[in-house]
């Protein structure tokens, strides 16, 4: 981001619920949404506005498409996609244990 604007200060956070740092952090001064998550940054500046925080620029931004699938991209989508990439890693290192058994019992065998 800040090759696009030096001068910009950027903080990302993790978000464990729905709302994260933006409902308590009084130093933010936008949100950036999609259309499909526009309510929630809606809600972001109704909670804030609960707890005597500034209301916070919703910025509104389209999605990017989801590459060769077509779909849009979204976390849900990078979510699913990164459970993918686990579960195959596990999947391959699982395969590696057992083939490893396989050629250590097989040795054993000759062995005997």
């Amino acid at each position: 981001m800040q090759f696009i604007k030096s001068e910009l200060i950027v903080q990302v956070e993790p978000i464990t619920d729905p709302f994260g740092p933006s409902i308590v952090d009084d130093k933010l001064d936008a949100i950036v949404v999609s259309k499909e998550t526009l309510a929630g940054g809606l809600s972001v500046n109704e909670v804030r506005a609960k707890k005597g925080l500034p209301q916070l620029k919703v910025e509104v931004v389209d999605l990017l498409a989801g590459g060769s699938s077509g779909g849009k991209l979204s976390s849900s989508a990078l979510r699913l996609l990164e459970s993918r990439r686990k579960l195959e890693e596990t999947t391959d290192q699982n395969n590696c244990d057992q083939n490893s058994h396989q050629i250590g019992a097989a040795a054993s065998r000759r062995l005997h």
